[in-house]
């Protein structure tokens, strides 16, 4: 009945994705071959709405990235990746349009692994396509790796309680 779910870093531009797939037609074909039906993906989406989207120094774009490492073959071949099957997050927060999610965002400040050149429109672009609540934590404790103290205390505090 109630789905909160938690994404870090990539983890969490898939979580972005996952949900956007679930919230529009584009996938159906794929999702039906695996047992996933429209009426299955509104209950999903009914359950994700009830509980919480945790998004722990998501990955933003593959641009991001390509900005904050220059030119790699890796970042190539992923990039390519990620746009024949539509998965940048950045684009796919468009497709939560509709949705009433309660998100929780958290960043590092510095993330010497993503950048933060894509926060802020990351933040607003969840805030425009989401109707539900938005709470955004920025952290200044270890950068992107785990565990992020700020982040689970604020979660104990705030969400949790």
């Amino acid at each position: 009945e109630v789905i909160s779910i938690y994404g870090y870093s990539e983890g969490g531009a898939a979580l972005v994705t996952c949900i956007a797939i679930l919230n529009s037609s584009e996938s159906d074909k794929e999702l039906k071959s695996l047992g996933i039906r429209s009426k299955d993906k509104k209950k999903i989406l009914k359950a994700i709405q009830k509980g919480y989207v945790i998004l722990d120094t998501p990955l933003k774009s593959i641009e991001e990235l390509e900005a904050h490492y220059g030119a790699r073959k890796d970042l190539e071949v992923i990039g390519a990746r990620y746009k024949k099957n539509r998965m940048n997050p950045m684009d796919s927060i468009e497709k939560w349009k509709g949705l009433s999610l309660k998100v929780f965002l958290h960043f590092q400040m510095p993330d010497e692994v993503l950048s933060n050149r894509d926060d802020l429109k990351f933040i607003e672009k969840i805030k425009k396509y989401n109707k539900g609540p938005t709470e955004v934590l920025i952290g200044e404790d270890v950068g992107h790796k785990l565990p992020h103290l700020s982040f689970w205390e604020y979660y104990l505090e705030k969400i949790a309680a």
